[in-house]
């Protein structure tokens, strides 16, 4: 079985992620700049689309590590879900 994911990368930028001046098209939260697009892909080529397509080694595929973070990113998914 494949899985499929919703690609979601995260910009490791501190300067600019801690000052909330996140580059274009990505979303400020909790010191960090998020991504978020409606491609979907399997695990390999979504981390390739953030590793190397948006922002080449400075951005990697979403690792939750708190609650804060994953409400954030469930608010997120469901509004693109809804546009």
């Amino acid at each position: 079985m494949m899985l499929i994911f919703f690609i979601g990368c995260v910009l490791f930028s501190s300067a600019s992620a801690a000052s909330g001046k996140c580059p274009e098209g990505f979303v400020p939260f909790g010191g960090k700049c998020y991504f978020f697009s409606n491609d979907v892909a399997i695990w390999i080529n979504a981390q390739v689309a953030c590793n190397e397509a948006l922002y080449p080694t400075k951005s990697y595929l979403v690792e939750i590590n708190s609650k804060e973070e994953n409400d954030f990113l469930w608010t997120k998914a469901l509004r693109s879900e809804r546009d």
